[in-house]
């Protein structure tokens, strides 16, 4: 029988490359568990087994260049630094196109950052508006308060005067005292409603603050 047969020649072969054949075994369960870190280094002599230890190797590194980058630029996208984008420069085939979807992804989120921060600025300043139309009303109201409850109380002093200036006239201003007391009471009871007024206002005012607070906050 030859020496020289293909079977004992291809398992001459291995064995001169098992060191590294066992190095690539170890290189790629490495990277099956997600470590994509080591490399084969024992390349041999034998073109085909130093092309396969080369091909392994050239296979990690591109793929842990697209991990790095994807994830550099997955993580600045959550912080909102939509510029930092994959490089693909160098990326072959689905390595290229897995980085171009992710670039157009962080454009996407980009346009859309842009158009959520343009409403909420526009939603500020509804929000300001509103704040200022709902204080310049209240101040308003509250100037019809004072002017009203300013009336009221000449109104009381009046008809004080009116009735100690009746019973000065005694039988004669008897009719008149009674006219004094009725705007009196009317002068009391418009008081006392004005003070519920200003109340309701204040609640109004707390109200409508809590709520635009509320949508500027959104």
């Amino acid at each position: 029988m030859n020496s020289s047969s293909p079977t004992l020649e291809s398992n001459s072969t291995i064995a001169g490359n098992r060191e590294m054949i066992d190095e690539a075994r170890a290189v790629c369960r490495s990277a099956s568990r997600g470590d994509l870190e080591p490399r084969i280094h024992a390349i041999p002599s034998d073109p085909a087994f130093a092309d396969l230890a080369l091909s392994i190797n050239a296979l990690l590194d591109t793929t842990d260049a697209f991990v790095r980058e994807a994830g550099a630029s997955l993580q600045a996208a959550a912080d909102q630094r939509f510029y930092r984008k994959v490089v693909t420069r160098g990326m072959p085939g689905s390595f290229k196109r897995g980085s171009d979807i992710i670039n157009q992804a962080s454009n996407q989120l980009s346009r859309q950052e842009e158009i959520l921060s343009t409403a909420r600025q526009e939603r500020l300043e509804i929000c300001d508006e509103l704040n200022r139309m709902v204080e310049e009303s209240a101040q308003r109201i509250e100037r019809v308060v004072k002017n009203i409850d300013e009336i009221m109380n000449g109104a009381r002093v009046l008809a004080l005067n009116a009735t100690i200036e009746a019973a000065r006239a005694g039988e004669a201003g008897r009719g008149f005292s009674v006219v004094a007391s009725e705007v009196k009471k009317m002068s009391d009871h418009i008081a006392e409603s004005m003070g519920g007024i200003t109340i309701e206002l204040q609640n109004f005012r707390a109200e409508s603050q809590r709520v635009l607070d509320q949508i500027a906050a959104k």
